[in-house]
């Protein structure tokens, strides 16, 4: 999770950090201008991104399936 932090934290914008999680195998589940979701299934986390028009991103939360199976408990 350290490593997907320093992408996002050293990308210019949405579009490099695009390239670099597709790069380690993280899914697009919701690709859109304002908000991002990606799915990495083999190491089960889950990346957040939102987005300020332009690119850059405003936010991000990286969880892990098990941190969102724990959210309703």
């Amino acid at each position: 999770m350290v490593q997907v932090e320093e992408i996002i934290q050293r990308a210019a914008d949405y579009e490099g950090i695009r390239e670099e999680l597709a790069s380690l195998d993280f899914v697009p589940r919701t690709d859109q201008p304002d908000f991002a979701l990606w799915d990495h299934p083999g190491l089960e986390i889950i990346v957040l991104i939102k987005m300020y028009t332009g690119g850059r991103y405003e936010s991000y939360n990286i969880v892990t399936y098990a941190d969102m199976q724990n959210v309703n408990r």
